[in-house]
């Protein structure tokens, strides 16, 4: 296992699996793809 962490998204295309953490907690968590959604608290 290989833990990442960035503060770009785009840095994280190639993991398989992405935790978005807020004040330390998981907010969201997909694939890259998917929180690349207009819909996500990414966007």
């Amino acid at each position: 296992m290989v833990v990442l962490i960035s503060h770009r998204l785009g840095a994280t295309h190639t993991t398989a699996h992405i935790l978005v953490l807020d004040g330390g907690r998981i907010i969201e968590e997909d694939t890259h793809e998917s929180l690349l959604n207009p819909t996500t608290a990414l966007n």
